[in-house]
């Protein structure tokens, strides 16, 4: 059997399928032996090796030029969309070798997103146009669907069940990743909105149990004045924000429009708990990671207002009393 050096770089990329794959093995209640003794004999893997693959440990485009990526994603009931949805992922993984950027725009990078934000020990969200994701509320989903904005409509999972025909256990969006239909636009769409329901249940879990603050969010001051839609839904959601930083273990942080730091987008800090931070860019259609905190990032949570006068215009907002300032001559 080829040996696989660990990498003890542990990229990226190795960090996200390894996790993802792992999410895959502990949906259906199989152990690391239960995969290795479910691969095909050609590919033989060892329970070792589906443990360093998981873990980051081992790199993955080496783990898949042996041909034992197939084999474990098929004994964890992985098909054709899964095995192709990954080899994606490997191609990005090349690049990011070369020191480029790594940008998850496969099938399932949204999951893989949300696996990394769930797992992350602290988590900094940065937002310039409208509420980080988890923290919408189904009104702000709907009006930001109507307006064709941010891809993902309301979260519903409820909206769609997968299959009956496809076997194996597993969360619902395990058992629909395993799904050769998942290549229909109509499906993949109602699978994106259980993800997206998936990470603000993990986001609330995480902002109400005890301990200290482990969210923190950088809200653009603009997002705080209705840019059109409706005011009643507007005020609605900046009350719920408020709520939240109230009553839960969520800091809201104001970035004025003269603090001269520019977010540029949808950001996420993670921090990984084992002294490493990761940077993601999030857009409607991908991800894009980098490794260590982003400078944008830092400029803004330093020239940010503190949590108290950011609440009170959180307030304001919701009451319809906070007015834009006054620009121009």
């Amino acid at each position: 059997m080829t040996h696989i050096p660990p990498d003890t770089r542990r990229r990226l990329g190795a960090l996200l399928l390894g996790a993802h794959l792992r999410h895959l093995r502990e949906c259906q209640n199989l152990t690391s032996a239960d995969v290795a003794e479910r691969a095909p004999g050609p590919h033989r893997v060892s329970a070792g090796d589906v443990s360093d693959v998981e873990a980051g440990r081992t790199p993955v485009p080496a783990f898949a030029g042996l041909g034992r990526l197939g084999a474990v994603l098929g004994a964890c009931g992985g098909g054709r969309i899964a095995l192709a949805d990954y080899h994606q992922v490997l191609a990005a993984c090349q690049r990011e070798d070369l020191g480029a950027a790594l940008v998850d725009d496969a099938l399932a990078w949204p999951h893989r997103y949300q696996l990394l934000e769930q797992e992350a020990a602290r988590v900094l969200l940065a937002a310039t146009a409208t509420v980080p994701g988890p923290l919408r509320t189904e009104q702000t989903w709907a009006a930001l669907s109507m307006e064709g904005d941010y891809g993902v409509p309301v979260p519903r999972a409820r909206e769609f069940s997968a299959p009956s025909a496809v076997p194996g256990a597993g969360c619902e969006l395990c058992v629909m990743y395993r799904a050769d239909p998942l290549a229909q636009p109509g499906t993949r769409g109602a699978w994106q909105r259980a993800v997206a329901e998936v990470r603000a249940a993990a986001f609330d879990k995480r902002i109400r149990r005890g301990g200290a603050t482990e969210a923190v969010v950088l809200l653009d001051e603009g997002v705080l004045y209705r840019r059109g839609g409706s005011a009643r839904i507007h005020a609605a959601q900046m009350g719920h924000l408020a709520d939240l930083t109230r009553h839960h273990r969520l800091q809201v942080r104001v970035v004025p429009f003269n603090a001269g730091a520019l977010l540029r987008y949808e950001m996420a800090e993670l921090d990984l708990g084992d002294g490493r931070t990761v940077t993601a860019s999030l857009g409607d259609a991908g991800v894009s990671y980098r490794d260590g905190p982003d400078p944008s990032l830092r400029l803004a949570m330093e020239r940010s207002l503190g949590p108290d006068i950011s609440g009170e215009l959180l307030d304001k907002a919701a009451a319809g009393t906070l007015r834009p300032p006054r620009r121009g001559w």
